[in-house]
């Protein structure tokens, strides 16, 4: 029979090439899936989810006058500094 006691590689190596085959699928189908949601808006830059809705909470009290343009853009200078 082919493949038994001397024809193949022995030793385990099949285990160990099988194995690593694996991992170095697993490495290159989690590096296409980073670099896609990175390319798609996953990496945002720095501005944060909150900075947009208290923005738009800010907008929203402006345009309700119950708060004057001049508190207005100071509470947008404040939330864009950076932290």
């Amino acid at each position: 029979m082919y493949g038994w006691y001397g024809d193949g590689m022995g030793g385990g190596w099949e285990v160990a090439m099988f194995v690593m085959m694996l991992v170095l699928l697993t490495a290159v189908i989690v590096g296409v899936v980073g670099l896609v949601r990175w390319n798609s808006g996953g990496h945002r830059g720095g501005a944060t989810p909150s900075d947009s809705v208290a923005t738009s909470i800010l907008k929203e009290r402006f345009a309700r006058g119950e708060i004057t343009e001049e508190e207005y853009r100071q509470k947008i200078e404040v939330i864009g500094r950076p932290k």
